[in-house]
This record gives C-alpha cells, structure tokens and sequence, in this order.
C-alpha cells in the first residue's frame, strides 16, 4: 500500500511515499538482528566448565551475607558425584557372615571413582588377602559403585583363596549385580572369538550340533562382550552297524585355524537324550577351562565341579570377567 502525504501550505507541493518491505526480508533481518545481539553477549562465556570449588564457596558466602542468613546455611563441602542406586541390593548379613573390620585408612585404595575401572582393577590388592577384598567389595556395594564391586567380587574368586563361605558369597553377589550392568565390551572390532569344537561321527553329529548352538549362546550371555563363542562341530562317517560308536572329542580353539588348542577330553557317544548332552558337553567345556587358567596363568583356578551339580550357574559365577579375558587371548595367539 503506498501512502502519500501533502504539508500543509509548503512552498512547493512536497510528497513522502512510504517504502514497502517483503515480510520475508523483514524476517530474515530480524532473525539476525537477534542473532547478532546473542552472539555479542555470549561469545565470551564459557557453559560447559564448571567453576571451581572455591568460586562456589565465595558466592555461597557472598549470597548468604546478603541475606542475612549465614547462621541457617550449613558449611560448604565439595559436591559429591551422583551415584547410581541398585535396583535390588541385598548385602551380606554381617551377623551371619565372616566379615572382620577394615581400617578406613586401608579402604583408600579403592581409587578415584570418577575414573572409569580396567577388566584387572584390584588385582594388585591380592596379598591383602580375601577378608580384605570382601570387606572392600561390600563398601563399593554400599556406597552404590556396582561396576566396581562387581570387580571387586571377581578378585575374590580369581587373585585370592577365598574360604568355601567367601566363596559363595562372592558367587551370589556376581550372580546378583552381573543383570544390573551393561556389558563390558560393546565394540565388536575387539571381541575375541573362541570356537568350541567336537569332534564325532555324522550320527553323533546331527545330535550335536543343535545342542552346541545353544550352548554356546547361553555361555555368551557370561562373557559380558569379552567373548564370543562359536561352535564347529568335526563329523567324520556314519559308524557301521558292527563297529562300536567312537567316542566324542572335546576342545576349545581360536579364531584361526593355527590358533592355539586347549586340551582335548572325550566323552560317551552312546547318550541320545539332548538334556545328558548338553550336561555332559557343559561339564566339560568347564573342565577344560579351569584347567587351562589352573596351568597357564597365575590366577586361581575356577571352583571344580561337583556332581550332579548343574554345570551352567558356574560359567556365570565362577569364571570372572578378566578369566574369560585371558583364557580367549591365550587361545587367539599362534600355536606354538
């Protein structure tokens, strides 16, 4: 719209005619008009660094002369770090349970929490002996650090020799915590993959393999990411019906195919039941895994197998983390 105005009486006639703007460039300037003023008053601030203790201690004071209200505010004391509560805790019973008293000056080397844990934390801690790692674990269950009284636990069964109730203790709070945290390892580039291999005949063979499938998904599940576990079962030709049944080979290997092999155990062919199958397979994978950290790593080999124990719980609660850790990279490396 065009307006047009005419001054009264003027010497000359004297005409000012409005200029009209597209609401779209009307916008735009807006927008950076606004962009620049908040641009100029924010450039030098810096959101993302929190300001030093002794900087919240001053304003804490300042804020609290000015209102007259020092008498109701309480000491300054550094901020804690927010810690992340269990969803179910069930801690040791100390009237029933073993548990002697720790120094708090010895409680010191559990570290700085705010620094995330290696698979081995604690490890070093083991000539202090298990009552002190138990002792130590329980606080980090306490005090809500589960990432690292998980750790704490598995040190108990793999750096030290716990007395049988120790033991069982520490397998329970594995089994407790173990759900309530994300896996270990999350990138699949640094997985170590160990095969679980038989070796049998073609009749044994159509028994098998669905049973080692699911073997191996169940023993993954304990890993916690560290580990994946393949199956590889070996046939060879069906037996002819004169000749006994062969027995079933048993071992772990690495990815490759001049990995290194662990022992080899057998087993009866003559089982047709996939429940005795898998028993017995799982009895001895365990077998073999415990023997291989018994020979060659230092740490304390897994519980043993105890009849009619069901071998399963014990790869979830007895075979640590760092364990599974060792076993695979022994395993990955060339046979000698």
């Amino acid at each position: 719209m065009d307006l047009s105005i005419q001054l009264a009486n003027p010497p000359f006639p004297v005409y000012v005619q409005a200029v009209r703007v597209h609401y779209l460039i009307a916008v735009i300037l807006c927008v950076i008009t606004i962009s620049v003023v908040w641009w100029n008053g924010v450039k030098r601030k810096d959101f993302l660094t929190p300001p030093p203790d002794q900087r919240l201690v001053e304003v804490h004071h300042s804020t609290a002369i000015d209102l007259e209200a020092t008498d109701g505010i309480a000491q300054d004391l550094p901020a804690k770090a927010i810690l992340v509560k269990p969803t179910k805790l069930t801690l040791p019973d100390s009237a029933q349970e073993s548990n002697p008293q720790v120094k708090e000056d010895e409680l010191l080397v559990i570290g700085d929490l705010t620094v995330s844990p290696g698979l081995d934390c604690y490890a070093d801690l083991a000539e202090k002996g298990s009552d002190f790692l138990v002792a130590m674990a329980t606080e980090l269950e306490t005090k809500g650090e589960l990432q690292r009284a998980l750790l704490a636990w598995e040190r108990v069964l793999d750096v030290v020799k716990p007395v049988p109730e120790q033991y069982e203790l520490a397998s329970k709070a594995i089994l407790r915590l173990s759900p309530q945290l994300p896996l270990w390892n999350v990138d699949p580039s640094t997985v170590f993959v160990v095969r679980l291999q038989v070796g049998c005949d073609g009749e044994t063979a159509e028994l098998l393999e669905p049973v080692l499938i699911e073997l191996c998904t169940l023993l993954n599940t304990g890993t916690s990411g560290i580990v994946e576990i393949k199956p590889k079962v070996n046939s060879g030709p069906r037996p002819s019906e004169d000749a006994p049944k062969l027995r079933i080979a048993l071992w772990f290997s690495g990815r490759d195919e001049k990995s290194t092999q662990s022992k080899t155990v057998t087993i009866p062919s003559d089982h047709t039941d996939p429940t005795v199958l898998r028993n017995l397979v799982l009895t001895s994978a365990y077998k073999l895994i415990r023997e291989d950290v018994s020979s060659h790593t230092e740490f304390q080999a897994p519980i043993a197998h105890q009849e009619p124990q069901d071998p399963l719980p014990l790869f979830q609660s007895s075979v640590s983390r760092l364990l599974w850790q060792e076993f695979a990279r022994r395993l990955n490396t060339p046979a000698p």
